[in-house]
């Protein structure tokens, strides 16, 4: 305004006062319209996340393996939240795309392992076989270096990040157990489905078996004992190094015509469509369960057979090491102890399984 006023020249009758006066308003009205349409104007467009990405990569110095980890978990970001302008991200869409990345397979197994990550994003991947909570939380703290590190204090590109205040709730719901009734329930009517899958169940029921443990079983796996003269059969991988252990198969178990179904297989593989299909365990397992949860409102699933194996082998009074070793759980330590005491054998084990009767 006194810019403005500075230009005018001095007044110096009433007349010319009005004049100066009417021109002044007529400056501040050009004034205030230009402000208005400066401010209406749209800014220019944001950079999209894949844009943000290949940035925030540059100057970094993580190892290759380090390097390839998180390539992958922005892989997985991306496909849930789109390849947006990053200023169009809200806290919601960081909440959703963890939902839907907790929900991933872990990539390494089968059959996940040679299908695409659009393909693995639809399925319905049991608990067991899902990215853990860990790994969650990894993609969160991730975007939170994209979006808060990298957008907000260093480039400057947004005033606020929308991985503020967003944190990452692992399903409080634990698996259930079954009662005996349940068990009994279930194993005769999967009497009543395709062969493979009644073996399926009682395998699971009577050793606690992992469902991706049995789908992975092969007729070479199973041997006998020649000290005690028990069958077992040996699980050859898993997700930790307690995992591979040797499992003794339970009486009724053989009683029933394990054996039998195993030499009568033209495949190596016991379960061989399980094992190209882990689903169609889920929805055949489901077909058997009446109730989604138990009495304490836990999940109940093909897991909670392995709930149920391992609270009955507790409750029978059995060493927790024998029961944690018998299971593939990592056993207690027992400080220098550990170096000088080797693992069970196959008669000791065997008391695991003989405890538990539905």
């Amino acid at each position: 305004m006194w810019t403005t006023l500075d230009k005018l020249p001095l007044a110096s009758t009433v007349i010319e006062l009005e004049s100066l006066y009417e021109q002044l308003c007529f400056a501040q009205c050009n004034a205030s319209q230009g402000q208005m349409l400066h401010a209406i104007e749209p800014l220019p467009s944001c950079i999209t996340l894949q844009e943000a990405w290949d940035r925030y990569l540059q100057g970094k110095t993580w190892t290759e393996k380090r390097r390839q980890t998180v390539e992958q978990m922005f892989l997985n970001i991306k496909l849930f939240l789109g390849d947006e302008p990053v200023d169009t991200y809200r806290s919601r869409d960081v909440e959703r795309a963890l939902s839907s990345i907790a929900k991933l397979p872990q990539r390494n197994r089968k059959p996940y392992s040679s299908m695409s990550l659009e393909e693995t994003a639809g399925l319905d991947v049991p608990p067991e076989l899902r990215i853990s909570d860990k790994t969650v939380k990894e993609h969160l703290k991730l975007m939170a270096g994209l979006f808060s590190t990298y957008l907000v204090k260093e480039a400057e590109l947004l005033a606020k990040s929308p991985t503020e205040g967003v944190t990452f709730k692992a399903d409080g719901k634990r698996f259930g157990a079954f009662t005996d009734f349940e068990v009994k329930e279930i194993l005769t009517g999967a009497a009543s489905k395709p062969d493979w899958f009644y073996w399926f169940a009682m395998i699971g029921a009577y050793t606690g078996a992992r469902r991706s443990e049995i789908a992975r079983l092969t007729k070479s796996d199973f041997s006998i004992c020649n000290d005690s003269k028990r069958y077992y059969f040996k699980v050859t991988q898993g997700k930790t190094a307690a995992a591979v252990r040797l499992v003794p198969l339970s009486n009724e178990l053989i009683e029933t015509g394990l054996i039998e179904y195993l030499e009568s297989l033209s495949t190596e593989y016991l379960f061989d469509l399980a094992h190209r299909n882990p689903n169609r365990v889920t929805d055949l397992f489901g077909s058997l369960v009446t109730s989604g949860s138990d009495a304490y409102g836990d999940r109940l699933v093909f897991h909670s057979l392995r709930h149920t194996f391992i609270t009955k082998a507790r409750m029978a009074g059995l060493p927790t090491s024998l029961v944690q070793q018998y299971v593939g759980h990592s056993v207690t330590g027992a400080g220098v102890t550990d170096r000088y005491t080797h693992r069970y054998t196959v008669d000791k084990l065997a008391a695991v399984c003989d405890a538990v009767k539905y």
